[in-house]
């Protein structure tokens, strides 16, 4: 795994995430998807939208990684946007 696939990886999770949490695109989507409680927890934290993300897209962006090498990933790129968040100012 090259260090540029692993930054492009956690920019492409961090904008994915700030889309759905944060972007007026989405926010009849978010309006009605958050009625489940669930889904609104999910799409109230950029945090906690770039794990779930970041779980759905590891596998296709790191196919020949290890199963524990993934989970690290994942929680790498959620420390990551989590520091973003912070850094941007994007935290609630």
């Amino acid at each position: 795994m090259a260090a540029v696939d692993f930054i492009v990886f956690v920019l492409g999770v961090y904008g994915l995430s700030w889309l759905l949490v944060f972007s007026a695109i989405f926010e009849k989507t978010r309006y009605y998807l958050c009625k489940i409680t669930f889904l609104n927890d999910l799409l109230s934290c950029i945090v906690c939208t770039s794990v779930w993300i970041s779980a759905f897209f590891i596998y296709f962006y790191f196919p020949a990684e290890c199963w524990y090498t993934k989970l690290l990933l994942i929680g790498t790129t959620t420390t990551s946007t989590w520091a973003l968040a912070n850094l941007l100012g994007d935290t609630e």
